[in-house]
């Protein structure tokens, strides 16, 4: 039997002389090119001729094992006998084996080495005549085809990937199932440093594969849906080219509710695999809990959490901690619950210090019951520390976290928020992107990459992930009052007046001093009416000193701007430090206080210490 190699140099099959290393095929005066992957199927079948050739075999000997749709093999043995006339239903040269594969079923025999493909000049002088015309162009057609269909796609590896949330076919509400499918998917995947790994938005209906992994950046794209009936769940999965919008691998995986975790940890496997070949190591899967049900009712609370109102939040507070007693060594309920805590603040009127004593309580009770969680719940004192102004300690406590093997961004959207407190904007927008990149269709994300670009004045950028931001529903105070800000910068003020009203008004908090300070910007006639409006609303406390500070400065009353800057020296919720650093408060930074001010907060000290200082109006770094 003739090898691989012997055959490379050609081969005649039946009535037909095959030119691999040209990817060309000739019977007589007749000639025409076959795709490069196609070729290689019919190589490999040549060199086994007369045996059976298994789906598995070609994927190993053609793609290298990396995963390949059924889709595709039978695309290039249709494109085979196509090229051959060849009927399948009375082969002449390839038979399909139901169940098996493909069996090369014509007279074969190597060439002599003698034996050469034509000359380019031989194809030349016979394109000329009228018959072979249409051939050479219908050649030229597909050689073209197969460099942007098989070599750039169904052979070129996925490098990266998007999940897209799980479907639910089940007959009663299980999308916490589904979600919990994707979240860990997304986490277990993140584990291969090679692949990078984002997050789908949730579709109504079919997505269109292509235009999908263009909107995300992606080179494949997985979904799948899930299934249960009683005790039973059925997890279908697929894995797209992004580019091509083929199918390259499926695979449906049967288990009990029980086994959820296992369910999670064989899907992982198999799409890790699917993507990176069969030698790929298995899939990195978070630590299984000891009790099934404590892990379901941790899937409802992650479900709840996200959803991100103070009813939810504080339901999946109390699900983490039924989660927590079902296992006391669940370590990843301790951190879902220490995260709820850190949010409430956000949306909610729970006081700040109270909610952080219960993160840091929940971090260390879960940290004492499973070590492996360590430098996760990093994070958790990370952000802790940020709003404490303990800079160095925080500062120390992201970077421990973000070594952690975590797929989820929140720890990277913390860490953002943090160097723009401490004026570090390019490397906080650096870490925005970076938590984008892993769910690129969060408002969240999307929401903090707008406000790290507005505060480096790219209005641009900052424009369009306001608007991502904002049609998917973000709708925190701080979001709407940076917004507002950003539409300030455009001159866009009516605009940016009724949007505070609105906040304000749906948070039932007095709002009668916007429409006078908002008709001084711009208007010095009506500064005076302005700044009482503003005083008489402090002293209500009817708005915040985040509000004041900037407000302060665009009213020119850098005075009063640095008087509420003092807060800061308490540290707290009040203010963050990052908006020191905005365009706006730069009258602020040309005060000769305004180096006590950073000196008090204990800035210029953490500057020194990572080899960073005060200069004019930004911080410099060595290096």
């Amino acid at each position: 039997m003739a090898t691989y190699t012997d055959l490379m140099r050609g081969f005649e099959l039946g009535s037909w002389t095959v030119f691999p290393e040209r990817n060309l095929i000739r019977q007589g005066d007749i000639e025409a090119t076959l795709e490069l992957k196609v070729m290689n199927v019919l190589v490999v079948l040549a060199s086994h001729r007369g045996e059976v050739v298994s789906k598995d075999q070609l994927v190993d000997a053609v793609w290298d094992g990396r995963a390949t749709s059924d889709e595709v093999i039978t695309r290039c043995i249709s494109k085979i006998r196509g090229a051959f006339s060849d009927d399948p239903k009375n082969p002449t040269f390839i038979e399909n084996v139901r169940g098996r594969g493909y069996r090369l079923i014509a007279p074969l025999s190597p060439l002599h080495v003698a034996t050469q493909a034509p000359s380019v000049s031989s194809l030349e002088h016979r394109w000329r005549r009228p018959l072979f015309i249409g051939l050479a162009v219908a050649a030229t057609i597909a050689l073209v085809m197969s460099f942007f269909d098989f070599n750039s796609t169904d052979s070129a590896p996925i490098e990266s990937v998007a999940v897209m949330p799980f479907k639910n076919l089940s007959s009663v509400d299980d999308q916490y199932l589904c979600e919990g499918f994707t979240e860990e998917l997304i986490y277990a995947l993140s584990g291969d440093s090679a692949l990078r790994v984002a997050k789908g938005n949730r579709e109504s209906g079919d997505i269109n594969i292509e235009s999908t992994a263009e909107q995300l950046g992606v080179d494949g794209i997985v979904t799948g849906s899930l299934r249960r009936e009683g005790q039973k769940v059925r997890v279908t999965v697929q894995l797209h080219d992004g580019r091509s919008g083929f199918s390259r691998w499926s695979e449906v995986f049967d288990d009990s509710l029980n086994d959820t975790f296992k369910l999670q940890e064989r899907v992982a496997d198999g799409v890790l695999q699917a993507i990176a070949g069969k030698s790929k190591v298995r899939a990195t899967v978070q630590q299984q809990p000891g009790n099934p049900e404590a892990y379901i009712t941790y899937l409802r609370a992650r479900y709840f959490l996200n959803q991100r109102t103070p009813e939810t939040i504080h339901l999946a507070i109390k699900l983490f901690q039924e989660a927590i007693d079902g296992d006391p060594s669940f370590g990843m309920a301790y951190l879902g619950k220490a995260y709820a805590y850190l949010l409430l603040p956000s949306y909610s009127k729970e006081p700040e210090e109270a909610m952080f004593q219960q993160a840091i309580q929940a971090v260390d009770d879960g940290v004492e019951k499973d070590p492996a969680i360590k430098d996760t719940a990093e994070g958790v004192r990370g952000f802790i520390y940020h709003k404490r102004g303990q800079w160095g300690m925080a500062n120390s406590s992201f970077k421990r976290a973000l070594e952690a093997p975590s797929a989820y961004p929140i720890t990277n959207i913390w860490y953002s928020r943090y160097l723009a407190s401490v004026g570090l904007l390019e490397q906080s927008l650096e870490q925005a992107r970076l938590a984008r990149q892993l769910d690129p269709l969060s408002p969240v994300c999307n929401s903090r990459l707008a406000m790290a670009y507005l505060w480096i004045d790219d209005m641009d950028n900052a424009g369009k992930y306001f608007t991502i931001a904002n049609q998917l529903g973000m709708a925190t105070p701080v979001h709407f009052e940076s917004y507002a800000l950003y539409l300030m910068r455009l001159g866009k003020v009516s605009e940016a007046q009724t949007l505070i009203q609105k906040v304000l008004g749906s948070l039932n908090v007095k709002n009668s001093w916007v429409e006078p300070v908002f008709a001084a910007i711009g208007h010095p006639e009506n500064r005076s009416a302005a700044v009482r409006a503003l005083s008489s609303a402090a002293a209500q406390g009817t708005v915040s000193p985040r509000e004041q500070v900037v407000l302060w400065a665009v009213l020119d009353e850098p005075e009063k701007a640095h008087e509420i800057a003092r807060l800061l020296v308490g540290g707290g919720e009040a203010f963050e430090p990052d908006l020191l650093f905005i365009e706006e408060l730069k009258p602020l930074r040309m005060r000769p206080e305004f180096s006590e001010l950073l000196a008090s907060i204990g800035l210029t000290e953490f500057w020194a210490q990572i080899g960073c200082r005060w200069k004019t109006d930004k911080v410099v770094c060595r290096g």
